[in-house]
């Protein structure tokens, strides 16, 4: 496994952007050990054009995430991220079951690092107390890559299990001067009157925005759609995908990228089976109506997934914690029918006790050519790392 893995690595490093593979994918999961940490709480400096670390891992070192006067997260949930002009913000849920957000410029810093300049913390919308981690999406739609908004919307399940939604403009800087908090926030606007027993995933594309939600009393996956322009329209009544093969419960919350090569949403969540253990199931939403669903995968994912698609290189990438593998592992996809290739091993020894869901763009073909893939992952006490590597093709 490790010399193929190492194969793959090395040869999709070479391909990075030469050729697309119709609708390919990645997956990958976190662990790892404590003592490691404290000496990956700075960057190395590595040349952010480059596509490698020194270390061979196209994956940067793990940076801490702070805001512009070095306070760091304090977060009691999974992170959310979204993408913005010239930079992404980042957003947490910490004791005041509010959701607080950093925004981040792209440029990095003078050593080349992966480390941006940033805003200051600042608290979202609103006196409305929120149970669940978040779900960022950018609302500049997928299908028409040049009416660039730059505004994001924030979705979130309140303590009464009601999921909310509220937009903003992001605001980062081509100047590299230091990025702003977002701007004109709008108040919480209620979604549904369901329930949910899970945090949202929320993605845009086909001209809406399309959010999920696990069901409180039924344990089913529901859909609502929104027409763009955000400001102008609506959520729609509740779509239910179709339950999961038995004996499989769907658990955690689900995730969501809007997938062009099928013109379709591509929704994945985490079952569990008493004899067969945890694995992911996915199924397709085109705003009106589902597909059934498929399993992912034979490995026991331990944490809710996370799917961010590009354009770039037209490939579809599923994030996860895994309890069974140390590290985070990339699997890559030939074609939509899910075919799974070999592993490799990302920055593992560096975020040890990281547990949970990562955090990932969503959708990435809008960035200003950044090409780049971003995770973020909480650790114990509360604290927020991110990485980031060139999107990344991996032959078969």
């Amino acid at each position: 496994m490790a010399g193929r893995t190492q194969e793959l690595v090395s040869r999709g490093i070479r391909n990075l952007f030469s050729k697309t593979l119709g609708f390919s994918s990645m997956v990958l999961a976190v662990g790892c050990s404590e003592a490691a940490l404290e000496d990956s709480n700075e960057s190395t400096g590595s040349d952010s054009s480059a596509l490698s670390t020194p270390d061979g891992d196209p994956f940067k070192t793990w940076v801490t995430v702070t805001d512009r006067n070095g306070a760091g997260a304090a977060a009691i949930d999974d992170p959310g991220i979204c993408f913005s002009m010239n930079g992404y913000v980042i957003f947490q849920r910490d004791s005041s079951l509010k959701y607080k957000s950093v925004t981040w410029d792209s440029t990095g810093q003078p050593d080349g690092s992966v480390n941006p300049r940033a805003s200051v913390w600042s608290t979202w919308a609103g006196t409305r107390n929120f149970k669940s981690k978040p779900a960022c999406a950018n609302l500049d739609p997928a299908d028409f890559p040049t009416q660039r908004t730059y505004k994001i919307v924030l979705a979130g399940v309140d303590v009464a299990d009601k999921i909310f939604t509220s937009m903003a403009q992001a605001n980062a800087h081509a100047d590299g001067s230091a990025p702003d908090v977002p701007s004109n926030i709008t108040t919480w606007t209620k979604v549904s009157d369901r329930t949910f027993a899970s945090g949202p995933g929320m993605s845009v594309g086909s001209g809406m925005v399309v959010v999920v939600g696990r069901g409180k009393v039924d344990n089913r996956i529901y859909a609502f759609r929104r027409l763009l322009p955000y400001e102008i329209g609506i959520w729609s009544f509740s779509v239910p995908a179709p339950p999961l093969p038995s004996p499989y419960t769907a658990q955690g919350s689900p995730a969501i990228a809007f997938t062009p090569g099928v013109n379709q949403f591509t929704v994945m969540v985490r079952a569990q089976d008493a004899t067969f253990g945890q694995r992911y199931f996915r199924a397709h939403f085109d705003g009106f109506s589902w597909t059934g669903w498929d399993a992912i995968g034979s490995w026991g994912p331990a944490g809710d997934p996370a799917l961010e698609f590009s354009t770039d290189v037209n490939m579809l990438t599923l994030y996860s914690f895994s309890s069974g593998r140390a590290g985070l592992f990339p699997v890559q996809q030939s074609g939509i029918d899910l075919t799974w290739f070999d592993w490799m091993s990302i920055r593992s020894s560096e975020v040890p006790g990281a547990f949970g869901g990562p955090a990932v763009h969503g959708f990435y073909g809008l960035v200003e050519g950044e090409g780049i893939h971003r995770v973020v992952v909480r650790r114990p006490g509360g604290g927020l790392h991110v990485t980031e590597a060139p999107l990344i093709q991996l032959d078969p």
